[in-house]
């Protein structure tokens, strides 16, 4: 049922990006979550979601102030319809140090939630403009096995502008290849369409997607 209950809820995720431009700083309502407990209800500068030092303010007329990423643990922006943000901050590994069962390198970022359940999906983006037009969006994507502390690096996708043309072409890096088996072994169906090509990393938010809810109808059968 937790399955379940992550699974309906990551639908009211969106995402958030970060945008390269000289625009003034933009502030949205949420309530920062630190480590030690504290909640902080507040305005947050959104260009800074995901920057080493977080500005935010109490309220429109209250001085901007600052806590360090590495103090946070997450980030919750509600936008005013029933839709809820959530920004984690993910302690993850490389994927070629996972590979080879090496997990003394940890590390943590502030990353989007695209999905919780049986494998949670993390995202870092940025999305780069020029005189309002969309130049390249960049998406790398970490994914938690339920169970474990740790998120893994899965790969970047890239969408980028063809230069003189009104196209995009996409491109992916990383070892997807040689993961996805770790994280969705016991969805045999699954597996083999990956291995077709007939998914790819390209499109890992509906294999997570579709991994959780097969995982929460098996459970819910027991």
């Amino acid at each position: 049922m937790n399955n379940l209950r992550n699974i309906v809820l990551a639908f009211c995720v969106f995402c958030f990006s970060v945008f390269v431009s000289n625009a003034k700083a933009t502030y949205v309502g949420g309530v920062i979550n630190m480590k030690n407990g504290k909640k902080i209800e507040c305005q947050i500068n959104e260009s800074t979601f995901f920057a080493y030092n977080i500005e935010y303010r109490l309220s429109s007329t209250s001085p901007v102030e600052i806590v360090k990423q590495e103090n946070i643990k997450s980030i919750v922006i509600p936008d005013g319809e029933g839709n809820v943000a959530y920004l984690e901050n993910v302690l993850y590994l490389k994927s070629k140090d996972f590979l080879k069962g090496d997990y003394s390198d940890t590390r943590s970022e502030m990353m989007n939630v695209r999905e919780y359940g049986s494998v949670s999906l993390f995202c870092k983006s940025i999305t780069t403009y020029q005189n309002g037009k969309l130049l390249c969006n960049d998406l790398k994507y970490y994914g938690r096995k339920e169970g474990t502390d740790y998120a893994v690096y899965l790969g970047w996708v890239q969408t980028q502008l063809k230069p003189f043309q009104d196209e995009y072409y996409t491109k992916t890096y990383g070892h997807f290849n040689k993961l996805y088996e770790k994280f969705f072994g016991d969805y045999p169906d699954l597996c083999k369409q990956i291995s077709e090509k007939k998914l790819k990393l390209e499109d890992i938010e509906d294999i997570v997607r579709e991994y959780n809810v097969y995982k929460a109808e098996k459970s819910s059968k027991k």
